[in-house]
């Protein structure tokens, strides 16, 4: 219950350190295996996504609704899109025929640009 209360209490991506920090520093001594434990329970039932950047970085996030992101790699911010309304489905490469399309889940990387 308190792994839920800190990351549904808004729309946002954490990481599971994020959630044990705030958890640790709100005074619950709780463990990072109940940390993941819980972030894999929620996912699996999914009340919420996991994000997986790269190998080492995955971000749970609070909107279980279909949704892309954007991805600063130079501050580390994960940003919602609405993909019904900003990406162009009908770009998308041709489905294999007798498939149809599920979802559509992006994650585009950004980074700042350099001032000269």
């Amino acid at each position: 219950m308190l792994v839920a209360s800190v990351l549904l209490e808004r729309h946002q991506h954490l990481s599971a350190d994020a959630v044990l920090k705030r958890l640790r520093d709100m005074g619950n001594p709780v463990s990072k295996a109940t940390v993941y434990n819980s972030l894999s329970l929620f996912v699996e039932r999914g009340l919420i996504k996991a994000i997986s950047i790269d190998s080492s970085r995955t971000f749970y996030d609070s909107n279980a609704k279909k949704h892309s992101h954007l991805y600063n790699i130079d501050s580390g911010e994960l940003i919602d899109i609405d993909y019904e309304s900003q990406v162009v489905k009908e770009k998308l490469p041709l489905l294999p025929e007798g498939t149809e399309l599920e979802s559509l889940e992006l994650i585009v990387k950004i980074k700042n640009k350099v001032k000269r």
